[in-house]
């Protein structure tokens, strides 16, 4: 009975060993990759949807993605400026959260979802720092919407992982879905620098 409890103790000391060895890793990759990631943007109004995403050299773009089917992200309050200047911030939810709910807690600490616009500036900004290995960036600022489908949402996905080749994808995610950083999904938020 004895062998059972020492056993059963040295499993544990070993599995608590083991995550603080993965959160101190975990929290250091993620500071190097704070650290590369772009804290500004740049917005010129006057370019359309296609200049942007053609500047932004992607491998392939979701067809839906284009300045007819994002109208509205085009309309978005801004000051009278065809060019305008954003502090930008990665949210990055250690748990589901719904586009609702990301939002709101953005609201809550004076940041706003990126529009596509603004997602595509950060995406070509990153292009010019070494990317990470992989990741996910949501924009809820701006949607689609297809009649028998619902809403969906313009994503930036990176993928460079050492058995395939980089990959720079814009594609479109379900508006109503969950976002997990545990599936690599951060969001997008920004502020405009007056």
């Amino acid at each position: 009975m004895g062998h059972k409890k020492g056993a059963t103790m040295y499993i544990f000391i070993l599995v608590v060993i083991l995550v603080a060895l993965v959160t101190m890793l975990t929290s250091t990759v993620l500071y190097g990759l704070r650290s590369r990631l772009p804290k500004g943007i740049t917005i010129d109004h006057s370019r359309s949807i296609e200049e942007l995403i053609k500047k932004g050299d992607y491998d392939w773009v979701a067809p839906s993605i284009n300045s007819n089917e994002f109208i509205a992200s085009r309309k978005v309050k801004r000051s009278k400026k065809d060019v305008e200047k954003y502090e930008v911030r990665v949210f990055h939810f250690n748990y589901n959260i719904c586009s609702e709910s990301a939002i709101r807690k953005m609201r809550q600490t004076g940041w706003s979802p990126a529009t596509l616009e603004q997602l595509l500036a950060y995406s070509t900004a990153i292009a010019a720092n070494s990317e990470p290995r992989e990741f996910q960036i949501v924009a809820l600022g701006s949607s689609c919407e297809f009649p028998e489908e619902g809403c969906y949402a313009p994503v930036f996905k990176f993928n460079n992982k050492w058995w395939s080749e980089k990959q720079r994808i814009l594609e479109l995610r379900r508006w109503r879905g969950g976002w997990n950083a545990g599936y690599g999904y951060s969001l997008l938020a920004v502020r405009r620098i007056r």
